[in-house]
């Protein structure tokens, strides 16, 4: 079972080297496109994995609230979301790789 997998990066060296590798190792179930994911629609997505500063990953949260569906996961490492300004999504698991924080969030359903 292949589940598709993209990545989106602005910024050319990453992109480029995202596809390099890609390529080296035969890795077919992963996309990456040199897009803004501002302009991508999340809708679809189950799991975002984010390596964002702060500021920027404060407004991607926004735009997962909006888009996603109940139960999306956010993995982000080194820095965390804030819950009192993002109350949508719970952490589910915290965890540190090589010294660095790794946060698991999930939304959760809105009272509506």
């Amino acid at each position: 079972l292949r589940i598709p997998v993209y990545g989106y990066e602005r910024s050319w060296w990453p992109y480029a080297k995202s596809r390099i590798l890609n390529v080296l190792v035969g890795q077919r179930s992963i996309v990456i496109r040199r897009e803004n994911f501002f302009h991508v629609p999340l809708r679809n997505a189950t799991y975002l994995y984010a390596y964002l500063y702060p500021e920027l990953l404060e407004t991607l949260a926004c735009k997962i609230a909006a888009e996603c569906v109940p139960g999306t996961r956010l993995v982000v490492p080194r820095f965390s979301l804030d819950l009192a300004r993002h109350s949508s999504f719970t952490l589910v698991k915290q965890y540190h790789t090589s010294h660095i924080p790794i946060f698991v969030y999930r939304l959760t359903p809105t009272d509506s």
